[in-house]
């Protein structure tokens, strides 16, 4: 039988497969936060509103990303899944990014240019 806590995952996962901004965001709870890792890289950690604002400005610039569960996470000393409840079902609490220090700069100069070459 799948847990709570995995199926939580999937559906998540399943939001960023499908490329919106409301199907992306739709699993976090209100209180969700996102960041973005390592801290060197100085992105800041984003709320709800702020998160959908920066996947505003990736998504035009990303295609054919499919993303996968490969392990789900448990607060052992808590005994209970990292998220909380909303309507009956695991909500996002936390998101813990870690990007590629050695990727992530150049690309994102390139997504800056990309939008400013469309007239954004």
């Amino acid at each position: 039988m799948t847990s709570a806590l995995r199926r939580a995952a999937d559906r998540w996962v399943a939001g960023y497969n499908a490329w919106t901004i409301p199907s992306i965001t739709s699993h976090r709870a209100s209180t969700c936060v996102h960041h973005m890792l390592p801290h060197s890289l100085g992105m800041p950690a984003l709320d709800n509103e702020a998160y959908a604002g920066y996947l505003a400005g990736t998504l035009d610039n990303l295609w054919d990303v499919k993303f996968s569960v490969a392990e789900v996470m448990e607060d052992e000393a808590a005994h209970k899944p990292v998220g909380g409840e909303g309507e009956g079902e695991l909500e996002i609490d936390e998101v813990w990014e870690f990007l590629d220090s050695g990727y992530t700069p150049a690309f994102m100069r390139k997504l800056k240019e990309s939008k400013e070459g469309k007239g954004e």
